[in-house]
């Protein structure tokens, strides 16, 4: 082969794939199904007193027919901020936009008139406990890495010997966005997962293992915080 049809056929195979690239990622902008806001609502309370917290989070599907090389081409761009739960005792909880893949907006009944969420506008939904958005907590705000999860039925644990949690809600709406958690965790905007610098020192000690927690440092920033709109 000469280094002129070398180059040729190279050059072929790169415009190739940069146009396949461009297909798949231009093409969304063709197959918005449904783009929506909603309201998620978190209500506890705290020696008897009611603690509510809500902010809005922005979802576009995406459902363009499959390549031959996708086998799932169907998606959800997602806009918002994990819900801070500001509790009386000074801690700090947050509900997590999505975890492992799971929305809280799958709460929404299926099958809406118009085939759109948005014909649920006015109308409040509880959230049941498969979509109910996973919880965690850090007990230092600074440190990424000290990281612990929240059971609902333990919120006590967190919230004060008197806290407990009541329902969640989720409503369209056409309020903006929510953007707050940046100002209770500083690095959420640069954080970088370097876990392995961490090992054996401590890091993730209430999580179930290395390997879980690694997973989770490497997704954390997007379960705190998606800008995909």
């Amino acid at each position: 082969m000469t280094r002129t049809l070398f180059v040729l056929l190279t050059l072929g195979a790169l415009v190739t794939a940069a146009a396949v690239a461009g297909i798949i990622l231009t093409r969304d902008l063709f197959y918005v199904t449904d783009s929506y806001r909603y309201r998620l609502t978190l209500n506890f309370e705290v020696d008897g007193r009611p603690l509510v917290e809500s902010g809005v989070i922005q979802e576009t599907i995406h459902q363009p027919p499959c390549m031959v090389i996708e086998t799932n081409c169907s998606h959800i761009a997602v806009k918002g901020d994990a819900l801070p739960i500001r509790f009386p005792n000074g801690r700090i909880v947050f509900a997590l936009i999505e975890y492992n893949g799971e929305v809280t907006s799958r709460a929404f009944p299926h099958d809406p008139p118009g085939g759109t969420l948005t014909a649920w506008a006015g109308k409040a939904f509880t959230v049941g406990e498969p979509w109910l958005p996973q919880l965690i907590t850090f007990s230092d705000l600074t440190n990424p890495y000290s990281i612990e999860f929240v059971d609902y039925k333990n919120i006590a644990q967190v919230g004060g010997p008197n806290a407990r949690f009541i329902n969640a809600t989720i409503q369209i709406t056409d309020d903006p966005v929510t953007r707050s958690v940046d100002a209770y965790l500083p690095w959420v905007t640069s954080f970088h997962n370097k876990l392995d610098r961490y090992a054996g020192k401590g890091a993730l000690k209430n999580l179930p293992n290395y390997f879980f927690g690694y997973s989770l440092m490497e997704n954390l920033v997007n379960y705190l915080r998606r800008n995909d709109l």
